[in-house]
This record gives structure tokens, C-alpha cells and sequence, in this order.
């Protein structure tokens, strides 16, 4: 499965969208869309995965290194739009626990606003 990654700017938050399975066959695609944030400097950063089916345990490690990098950057990975099978995961590796969460995208934008 080929994952898929669409990066915009609103309101001074650098969404990323992503689409497909997040497991050790796209574990390198991730990362790679992750660096290019990284090289950018952007610090306020919502990860949208509303059309994300499936994440594997492979994964959790860039999830949180990338989430790692932006609190010492000074900035914010909040991630929004989580299916419940993929909430599901998160729960059962603890990501829920780390990674600031929100049911919708707009809230998700909404909350660097409050900040």
C-alpha cells in the first residue's frame, strides 16, 4: 500500500493529510514527508488522518521522534481526524497518552489558536 501525503499552511499551522497504511512498508515515506517539516522549521503542525486505515507498531517510533523533535523546536504535532480502528491502536500502543489528539480537523486547527 502506497501512502500518500498532501501539506498545506492555515492560519500558520502546516496541516499534513495523509492516506493509506501507516506500517513498515511506508515507514520510510513517513518519515520522509516528517523530515521535510523538519527542514522547513515549522513548529505548529497538525497531522490530519481521516483516510489513514490502518497503523502498525513500526510506525510508533516516528510518531514519536517527530513529536520529540517539535517539543524542542518550541513547537506543537497534534494530530486530528483518527478512525476508530486506528484510534484503536493508538490506544493499545500507548500513543494516546503522548500525542495530543483532537476528533476533527477543525478543532485540531482551532486548538494553536487558544494557545
Amino acid at each position: 500500500m502506497v501512502l500518500r501525503a498532501k501539506h498545506s499552511e492555515k492560519q500558520g499551522v502546516t496541516i499534513i493529510r495523509l492516506k493509506g497504511h501507516l506500517d513498515s512498508l511506508t515507514v520510510d515515506d513517513l518519515n520522509y514527508e516528517f523530515s521535510q517539516v523538519m527542514r522547513a522549521g515549522k513548529k505548529k503542525i497538525l497531522l490530519v488522518m481521516k483516510n489513514v486505515n490502518y497503523v502498525s507498531s513500526a510506525v510508533v517510533r516516528v510518531f514519536l521522534s517527530f513529536n520529540h523533535w517539535a517539543a524542542q523546536m518550541g513547537g506543537e504535532l497534534k494530530v486530528s481526524s483518527i478512525r476508530p480502528n486506528v484510534m484503536e491502536l493508538f490506544r493499545m500502543m500507548g500513543l494516546h497518552n503522548v500525542l495530543t489528539i483532537y476528533d476533527s480537523e477543525k478543532d485540531g486547527l482551532a486548538s494553536f489558536g487558544e494557545e
